[in-house]
């Protein structure tokens, strides 16, 4: 979906999609629920979607890469279909048409995983950096925990993009909040701090 697609889908569909699309997010935890978790699969939310009537051509595709990554397991083995919320599935479509804000706005009412919220940074960062600067950091938050060398470069890579991004939003003090916080609560992660010292913030 273009810009103009989605511009037109606010303006001239968005109160005949709404009660459909809020009907078959409804109907998914027994139309297409997972006999086993109770939890709709991806499949079920796609199906849910398509019979809404809201899926363009193009969320077709989307609905079966979500369905295929879903049925594939690491070595291409035929697995359960993996379980996703229907707000997950949502926003990606919405993100793998272009309708960046639209997805934001569907995020942000609704939620999503941690991974697609990422997503939506990459795709938002340009012209909203102080929206996506929470997402990075707790991000950033997230591969401290893992409290492996790898996660600690991966984290430190986040900080400066959150470095990179408060300094173009003219907000340079909010990096510098970001990094007391992190000194504060990890300064005894030698490893850690070590990455951030070559950094000479």
């Amino acid at each position: 979906m273009t810009e103009l697609r989605c511009r037109e889908a606010v303006e001239r569909g968005a109160e005949e999609r709404a009660p459909r699309l809020a009907q078959s997010v409804s109907n998914l935890d027994t139309q297409f629920a997972d006999p086993e978790q109770g939890g709709p699969t991806v499949l079920g939310v796609g199906l849910a979607l398509d019979e809404s009537g809201l899926l363009q051509p193009s969320d077709m595709a989307a609905q079966r890469g979500l369905v295929e990554i879903g049925e594939l397991g690491e070595v291409g083995q035929p697995e359960r279909p993996t379980l996703r919320s229907p707000a997950t599935t949502l926003v990606e479509i919405l993100l793998y048409d272009g309708c960046a804000d639209d997805a934001w706005d569907a995020a942000v009412a609704h939620g999503c995983d941690d991974h697609t919220w990422l997503s939506l940074a990459r795709a938002r960062e340009a012209g909203h950096p102080l929206d996506v600067i929470p997402i990075y950091q707790r991000a950033a938050a997230s591969l401290i925990d893992e409290k492996n060398n790898r996660g600690y470069r991966a984290a430190v890579d986040l900080l400066a993009r959150i470095g990179a991004l408060a300094q173009s939003a003219g907000e340079p003090a909010l990096f510098e909040d970001v990094l007391v916080s992190v000194r504060s609560e990890h300064g005894r992660k030698r490893n850690l701090m070590a990455l951030i010292d070559e950094r000479h913030w």
